[in-house]
């Protein structure tokens, strides 16, 4: 009888707790939390940010979370506290372009194996006025919001594999003396821009900017002459690729194609420096790379790089193939298609070799110096932009620009009958490369 009494017991207690809405405690320092709504995230949260002493707080999601609610900002300035959001591979938060989603300050928060989506505003923001955040992002998407994809504000970020796309805002806007370091990111196909950066300091490795609509690429503005670095990217299909004012710029194996204007290098807002090594700025529908000068001095340094133009439109770069530090310019580049990969979007932009009826080879073939191939640690780099599997390295010495190796094509014999896209494309290609009129 007693255990009966007390079965009925616990009955009663499971249903007044559930009609009263009860539901698990959520963890405390160095727990995970499970969440599978939106008032269990913004739970997890808020226990997050009522933490009074040092621990690791983290939160999973057990499966995509379609938001009926804002969710809760983070913040927690007690030392030592920090928090991972986990969404376990494959789970998105998803806005519905009616909530908003992540704002993270005062506190120390990585994301990982997460989508972030359809915010009604920013999607993801670290810092705000006077608070400082510390980020690191793994494996992260933020695709199609109302504002800017990722917003930086007098704060640090990390990320290893991102993926900025489809924002009405523009992919990144990074700020207020913020250190920003990201190595294989893509930004792409959002509105205005891919990436601005004022007053703050990026590294960008592996990464592309490609087919962001509107104005420009990535724009670089630095009056106090925090510095720019790009290894092994690819900035393609803006009015703008890259623009840069103020500060030191480094590229070492950067191409920079398909733009109505290349690269343009500025001092309105403090001294500015390039320092251009195996890069490939060539392609591009007006100039490769141009000077705008202002109040302060513009200079740029170009060690083993390829430009189709000469002169003015190759920052003062006269023709020649090499000059006495490596670079070719007035060349044609003969380069290959954009090769894109989207979701985890790889753009790549091959060198060519033309055989068959038509013969050329691109100058930035083997054209690299490898003392100049490092990474930013001043490390030989391993791999080109594509990563693991794809050596920096093939041949006697690496290729300018992103992309090591050589796509061959064969050109066909001339008259010639095509019956496919692709058939056409490579017969107007080679034909732009034959020497001799009517060949």
């Amino acid at each position: 009888m007693t255990r009966i009494i007390r079965i009925l017991l616990l009955a009663t207690l499971l249903a007044v707790a559930l009609v009263a809405g009860f539901r698990p405690a959520y963890a405390a320092c160095g727990g995970t939390s499970v969440v599978n709504t939106t008032a269990e995230l913004n739970a997890a949260i808020d226990a997050f940010n009522s933490a009074t002493g040092p621990c690791d707080f983290t939160i999973q999601l057990a499966g995509t979370i379609d938001l009926d609610d804002d969710v809760t900002q983070v913040y927690n300035a007690t030392a030592g506290t920090s928090l991972t959001i986990d969404g376990q591979q494959n789970f998105s938060l998803n806005g519905g372009a009616s909530h908003a989603l992540l704002t993270i300050y005062d506190t120390n928060v990585t994301l990982q194996d997460l989508t972030l989506v359809g915010a009604s505003g920013n999607a993801l923001t670290f810092g705000a006025s006077s608070s400082y955040a510390v980020g690191t992002l793994r494996n992260v998407v933020i695709i199609n919001s109302a504002g800017v994809g990722l917003l930086v504000l007098g704060s640090e970020v990390t990320a290893e594999r991102l993926t900025v796309a489809g924002h009405s805002g523009g992919g990144a806007n990074i700020s207020g003396g913020s250190t920003v370091d990201l190595s294989g990111a893509a930004f792409h196909h959002n509105t205005g821009f891919g990436l601005v950066v004022d007053d703050s300091s990026l590294t960008l490795t592996d990464s592309t900017i490609s087919g962001n609509f509107s104005t420009t690429g990535l724009l670089f503005t630095s009056p106090d002459g925090d510095p720019l670095t790009i290894i092994n990217s690819t900035i393609a299909e803006h009015n703008d690729g890259l623009q840069i004012d103020g500060g030191t710029t480094r590229l070492t194996h950067v191409t920079i194609t398909g733009n109505s204007q290349g690269m343009r290098l500025a001092s309105y807002s403090g001294d500015a420096t390039a320092i251009v090594s195996n890069s490939i700025i060539a392609g591009n529908d007006g100039s490769d790379c141009y000077y705008s000068p202002g109040a302060f001095t513009v200079t740029g340094q170009f060690y083993f790089s390829l430009l189709r133009f000469t002169d003015y439109d190759a920052c003062d770069l006269p023709a020649a193939n090499p000059d006495a530090n490596g670079n070719s310019a007035g060349a044609a580049p003969v380069l290959g298609p954009l090769r894109e990969r989207y979701g985890r979007l790889t753009a790549t932009v091959p060198p060519r070799e033309l055989t068959g009826n038509v013969t050329y080879v691109s100058p930035a073939i083997n054209a690299a110096d490898p003392g100049r191939s490092v990474d930013k640690n001043g490390d030989p780099l391993a791999f080109d932009q594509r990563g693991d599997g794809f050596a920096r390295v093939v041949g006697d010495a690496p290729d300018m620009g992103a992309f090591e190796g050589t796509l061959v094509t064969e050109c066909p014999n001339f008259p010639v009958a095509v019956d496919a896209a692709h058939e056409l494309n490579t017969a107007i290609f080679c034909y732009n490369y034959v020497v001799d009129p009517g060949a």
